[in-house]
């Protein structure tokens, strides 16, 4: 008994805290980077490469859970975070939201987790939302609900898309009712879900995660140009991707796109689900980047945004022990709310100060990511091979 006392002061240290590692939570969640929270060990946690042992049981509640959460809430954001840079607008809200009378905008899976909280807060501003996703009746339950918060009618409308069927994603471009497009969102994405082809032969992540958001984009780029230039403002139009801290952090993942085997059909071991799942958000992080270096002098901009670490149902799909460590970290250490979630993604959709960041990978809120700067997405020619070889097997659909 004394021999595991002194081993479990050991592992606490001086602070009298458990060694609770922030930063693997990015290596294990998504979203994740949170910065709403703030870790009491002492000395603070930077940024661990390797996970934390794996315990042989899972209680539930853990029973040091307390410990690794401050005794008051933040109200904002600290000044620096160890993979970031410039954070100039950790106080953005809602609240900051300018009017978005006669913007016309769609939210990907708008009508769940952080998707719901995105395209209430845009129709809260008086914008025309659509919000695109497969089932139509989860769609209206959402509208009804957001109205019933609001107290008002909310110009809210229903798009049919099925991400997991490309031939459906064009569809609902072509499909798309009105002239122009001021707004776009991809939101909807999954995460860590067991290897399995598509329909149209993709794993699912890599389809759902990039494949669709760049082909649904790419088929409504003619509204979205042509909106730029009625405007006559070229910081109106933006194309906002929703990723993951993951794309380039996440244990074994690519560091750069596997043009061979985008599938990553050979993977095996604990951590494959979460590599597929970086690979996919690496993925769209460079599409969000080559869209503007290609339309962004027309007054299409874009930008990807990573928006914390938010406790949603997209961690349910991983049915893995490692799948019940995400869920259940996320759990305790989350204090971001969907509405919180959203931040980010509004931020980087509606205020003036997020012109200046066009083609970043921001974390929130409205934080560039300092890697990002200084190597993989600096790789133009990836990025572009990228753009170039989906856009060729995108004429099949």
């Amino acid at each position: 008994r004394k021999g595991r006392r002194g081993e479990e002061e050991r592992r606490r240290g001086a602070s009298g805290q458990h060694p609770f590692a922030c930063a693997t939570l990015n290596h294990v969640a998504q979203p994740v980077k949170i910065n709403t929270f703030h870790c009491p060990a002492s000395p603070p946690c930077s940024s661990p490469s390797l996970l934390p042992p794996i315990p042989r049981h899972f209680p539930s509640p853990p029973p040091t859970a307390k410990t690794h959460l401050p005794a008051t809430r933040r109200t904002s954001l600290p000044e620096t975070t160890s993979n970031s840079v410039a954070m100039t607008h950790s106080k953005f809200t809602e609240q900051d939201i300018p009017d978005l009378t006669g913007y016309i905008a769609i939210v990907t899976g708008g009508n769940g987790g952080i998707g719901y909280e995105t395209t209430k807060q845009l129709a809260l501003r008086n914008a025309r939302v659509y919000i695109a996703s497969r089932s139509a009746p989860r769609v209206q339950e959402a509208i009804e609900k957001m109205k019933s918060e609001a107290g008002k009618n909310l110009d809210l409308h229903f798009l049919q898309i099925d991400l997991q069927d490309l031939k459906s994603v064009k569809a609902a471009a072509n499909n798309f009712p009105e002239e122009r497009l001021d707004i776009l969102i991809n939101n909807a994405g999954v995460m860590n879900v067991p290897y399995k082809l598509t329909g149209d032969g993709y794993e699912t992540q890599w389809q759902v995660n990039y494949l669709a958001p760049h082909m649904f984009t790419t088929g409504l780029l003619p509204k979205l140009l042509s909106t730029a230039a009625a405007s006559g403002d070229k910081n109106r139009v933006r194309v906002v991707h929703v990723t993951s801290d993951l794309a380039n952090n996440a244990p074994g993942a690519p560091k750069t796109i596997n043009f061979e085997d985008p599938n990553l059909s050979n993977l095996t071991g604990t951590f494959a689900l979460m590599q597929r799942y970086a690979h996919s958000k690496q993925a769209i992080v460079r599409d969000a980047v080559e869209i503007n270096n290609r339309y962004s002098a027309q007054g299409v901009t874009a930008y990807a945004v990573h928006p914390g670490i938010v406790s949603t149902g997209l961690q349910g799909s991983d049915t893995t022990w490692l799948g019940f460590v995400i869920r259940n970290m996320a759990k305790i250490v989350s204090r971001t709310t969907p509405l919180q979630g959203s931040y980010n993604s509004l931020f980087a959709a509606t205020s003036p100060s997020a012109a200046s960041l066009q083609g970043k990978f921001l974390l929130p809120v409205g934080i560039v990511e300092k890697r990002s700067e200084s190597s993989w997405l600096t790789e133009k020619t990836v990025n572009a091979d990228l753009w170039n070889k989906t856009e060729e097997l995108a004429k099949k659909f």
